[in-house]
């Protein structure tokens, strides 16, 4: 199963991944969204992971922009700061 990861924070990133992979997953990983559209635009992936705050574009956007190019891969929303309207946006 191979897995993008898109999170702002360096060390999430490590360390997701590192857990990631050590589970048998193939991972990669990309701190700015726009080069993570780019990527996944060009490559298939089983599975997103996408922090809700990142730099120049929230994880919603990300996400809707992802699914107007054509993007099918289910996501997984993550947020140290989360809120319920977030949540809900990103479930819609």
């Amino acid at each position: 199963m191979r897995l993008l990861i898109v999170d702002h924070d360096p060390t999430v990133r490590q360390s997701l991944a590192h857990l990631l992979e050590e589970v048998g997953y193939r991972v990669v990983s990309e701190g700015d969204p726009e080069q993570a559209l780019r990527r996944a635009g060009t490559e298939q992936y089983d599975l997103i992971v996408c922090d809700v705050k990142l730099p120049r574009m929230d994880g919603v956007t990300f996400l809707r922009r992802y699914r107007a190019d054509g993007g099918a891969a289910p996501m997984i929303m993550l947020s140290a700061a989360g809120s319920e309207d977030g949540a809900l946006a990103a479930m819609r």
